[in-house]
């Protein structure tokens, strides 16, 4: 921002001050870092003198922002913004994640409110989200940054039919001759009415080796062998067909992340008949693809004609990790197995043939294979279902945790250039995922040899990826609008200061065999409010005496105002200087800090 249109915006600023203060409450909007830690927790803004706190609420029509409404009573208390059973040291100050690591800055809501002349103001913690480096994380408008309100699980899905392996039905009988192959048919009918309704205990509490769930002597009533069982989970000739499928969850106004296959008719992850879509090394099966009536669960008034033929018969697993917090749950429902594991204990235990039914677990009170979960650690989150009836096929998650996972095929890195600090080097890796996300699994980059001719650029006005006629298609090997370098693809270089971009906002993807990631965000002209933040400029060489009980500050004619704190940084008082100084008196005795900008000094009053 220009020091004209600075100077401008600061008479704007002090006219408009006293009208924004009149406001009974001011609302601070908060964009939700997605890591372990923040993702699904709920924030709140906590107080430092009291150590009292207001949560945030979901904004759920703005992706992955968060609002709280601040009384002007609290105005003149410092604050942060944390996590329920997190300690401040690990909150969010006035710096944002930049701060990490370091002393938290508190947030001195009644200097950035009426500094301002506002009512509502918007934080963007992360510094990779800002739309210019120098911005600080604070807007005074919508800044149209958006954050993450979703995610996907992804799962390894193996599909089989009644017709492959005697654990699948339909109705609760067998459906297919070919069973007789296998077992007898009587044997298999018996397994199912041993199977049918919720039972627990037919899977041991820990994973094998392999990290799959072990048949018990009461499961074997249920899946007749072991070796059966486990063919049920893994990859198996002439048995099953396996391939990726993935479940998004979505952030709520609960500020839980939920899927519900209601909306979508049914759970059938798997419909395709292409067998290009098996994972690699997978024999193409035909007969796991059988499409059946699927008659959907008791109470529908959807009959099997207005359904349709659907491929039902199915297991498949998810390995991910999450971060644990304090007050996290996950709850699962859903028809047929489901087995969660936690930290690899089994956490919810809802085997049998069944129609929907619920598990959940609060992760405060359970205990894996290594005890009680810490604040702040990693964990590992599997999960197993199957679906071997045809009455109905649903699944519904709703939980706190944010699990992670390899969901992404093209990755990136930025690495400042060495020569000039300016410009911001990325290197690509493509990562060739035959795991379908599974957290285990090393993450290796492909050969950049095997990619680089893959590799396409585009760039695109906002910040969504569209191919279409708005899209600008960048050749590789070439320097684009004076500060894209293409010259190296896998190693393309952005310098601002040289490019020659329309005004607007712009964003460079890279696609790779389909892969999409986003490189950059590029925002050029439009110098509005949008831009500004009200931190003020630092202030280096401002002064300060006590004379008594009086505070004498002197500072640079630019700077505004000041502020007065106690040692935990509540503000006690504030006010305005008058070309560079101002003399409060203090009823109180002890030290302080002073304020001005963004520089603090400690005084003691006599």
């Amino acid at each position: 921002m220009n020091n004209a249109l600075k100077m401008l915006l600061a008479g704007a600023i002090a006219a408009a001050g006293v009208e924004g203060a009149f406001a009974a409450t001011k609302r601070l909007n908060f964009l939700m870092p997605y890591d372990y830690g923040w993702g699904g927790s709920t924030p709140i803004l906590r107080f430092l003198d009291e150590q009292d706190s207001i949560a945030f609420k979901t904004n759920v029509a703005n992706c992955g922002w968060y609002y709280v409404d601040v009384p002007s009573e609290k105005l003149g208390r410092a604050a942060v913004i944390a996590r329920m059973g997190i300690s401040n040291d690990e909150a969010i100050g006035s710096g944002g994640l930049i701060d990490e690591g370091i002393t938290v800055r508190p947030i001195e809501l009644g200097l950035y409110f009426d500094g301002f002349g506002t009512n509502e103001m918007y934080f963007v913690p992360d510094e990779g989200a800002w739309l210019e480096e120098s911005d600080g994380g604070w807007y005074v408008t919508d800044p149209g940054i958006e954050g993450i309100c979703s995610y996907n699980v992804l799962w390894s899905v193996y599909d089989s039919d009644a017709s492959l392996h005697p654990a699948f039905s339909c109705d609760g009988k067998v459906c297919s001759d070919a069973v007789e192959d296998v077992v007898n048919p009587s044997v298999a009918n018996i397994a199912f009415e041993s199977c049918s309704g919720v039972i627990d205990g037919l899977v041991q509490s820990t994973l094998d080796s392999t990290r799959r769930p072990v048949l018990t002597e009461r499961g074997k009533t249920c899946f007749i062998s072991e070796n059966l069982f486990g063919q049920l989970f893994k990859a198996t000739e002439n048995v099953n067909e396996t391939s990726c499928a993935d479940v998004s969850l979505k952030i709520n106004e609960a500020n839980r992340w939920a899927y519900d296959s209601g909306l979508q008719g049914g759970f059938f992850p798997i419909e395709s008949t292409d067998p290009a879509l098996l994972m690699p090394g997978t024999k193409p099966l035909p007969a796991a693809r059988t499409k059946r009536s699927a008659e959907g669960p008791e109470g529908w008034s959807v009959g099997p004609e207005e359904f349709g033929t659907r491929n039902q018969h199915f297991c498949m697993e998810s390995h991910t990790a999450f971060g644990y917090m304090p007050g996290q749950q996950f709850s699962i429902s859903g028809s047929d197995d489901i087995w969660v594991y936690i930290d690899g204990k089994l956490a919810i235990d809802l085997g049998g043939i069944h129609p929907t039914a619920k598990g959940s677990v609060e992760l405060d009170s359970f205990e894996g294979e290594h005890g009680k979960l810490e604040a702040g650690k990693s964990y590992t989150l599997e999960i197993f279902s199957c679906n071997r009836n045809t009455k109905q096929s649903d699944l519904k998650i709703e939980t706190s945790i944010v699990s992670y996972q390899r969901t992404a095929s093209v990755l990136t890195t930025v690495k400042k250039s060495m020569t000039d600090k300016a410009v911001n080097t990325y290197e690509i890796c493509y990562v060739r995922d035959e795991s379908c996300g599974n957290y285990f699994t090393e993450e290796t980059c492909a050969p950049e040899d095997s990619y680089r001719d893959l590799m396409k650029y585009y760039l695109v006005p906002g910040a969504e990826l569209k191919i279409d006629s708005n899209a600008i298609s960048l050749a590789s090997g070439e320097v684009h609008y004076g500060g894209i370098d293409l010259t190296n693809p896998s190693k393309p270089a952005i310098d601002k200061r040289v490019m020659t971009l329309p005004e607007g906002r712009w964003t460079l993807f890279v696609v790779i065999d389909g892969s999409a990631k986003k490189i950059a965000s590029l925002r050029f002209g439009g110098d509005d409010l949008q831009s500004i933040t009200p931190i003020q400029k630092s202030v280096a060489n401002f002064s300060v005496e006590t004379w008594g009980s009086m505070v004498s500050i002197m500072a640079d004619q630019s700077a505004r105002t000041f502020a007065i704190m106690d040692l935990n940084g509540r503000v006690l008082k504030r006010g305005s200087l008058n070309a560079g100084k101002a003399n409060v008196q203090m009823t109180n005795k002890g030290s302080f800090l002073v304020r001005v900008g963004t520089e603090v000094k400690r005084i003691f009053v006599k």
